[in-house]
């Protein structure tokens, strides 16, 4: 029973240190007016914007070299560009009508955001599955208010999806020591 009040004690904290890693995050998000100031971000957002999925789905072209979904740029993985493409199909398809080059840099740097937010929890996870739940809440918050982060949140850049996925697979390998299974093996690859 003191354990269950002790383990909810931390659930208000941590929810107030994501609130507040989503606020510093999200704060000024449009800073720049759409003018792309970094260079990476310009460089994914003209990819991007160039990337189009024909419909209904013609498989040969599709898998051609000069399909239209052939990003031609590979400097930072393709994920980051198919990601930011279907993201932005979908809230087309819900907001209606815009460029996406004009608006697409926000839902990127939304996605930035929640990435970093979720690198912010999975880092709380990790502190408390090596050590306990103070530690674990120490390291969230430290990471929350790292200006660094912040600051590349203010970017759809490949850099929060990183180290979200990098931590990720840290924990995961943490698991696998523990307790190995084939399920988290292949999460761990």
């Amino acid at each position: 029973m003191r354990g269950d009040i002790h383990k909810r004690s931390y659930r208000p904290l941590i929810f107030l240190v994501l609130g507040m890693a989503l606020a510093l995050r999200l704060y000024g998000i449009a800073w720049d007016e759409g003018y792309f100031f970094h260079p990476d971000e310009r460089q994914i957002m003209f990819v991007v914007d160039a990337l189009s999925f024909p419909w209904p789905p013609d498989w040969s072209i599709l898998f051609s070299p000069e399909s239209p979904w052939n990003p031609r740029f590979f400097a930072y993985g393709s994920f980051p560009i198919y990601l930011l493409r279907i993201i932005t199909g979908v809230v087309k398809r819900v907001v209606g009508d815009f460029a996406v080059l004009r608006q697409g840099y926000l839902v990127g740097r939304v996605l930035s955001t929640l990435f970093d937010v979720g690198t912010v929890y999975l880092l709380y996870h990790l502190g408390r599955k090596l050590y306990d739940r103070v530690i674990g809440l120490l390291s969230g918050a430290f990471l929350a208010f790292t200006v660094l982060h912040i600051q590349l949140s203010h970017f759809y850049s490949v850099d929060t999806l990183l180290v979200f996925f990098v931590v990720l697979t840290i924990s995961l390998c943490v698991d696998l020591f523990r307790r190995p299974s084939w399920s988290v093996t292949l999460a761990v690859g």
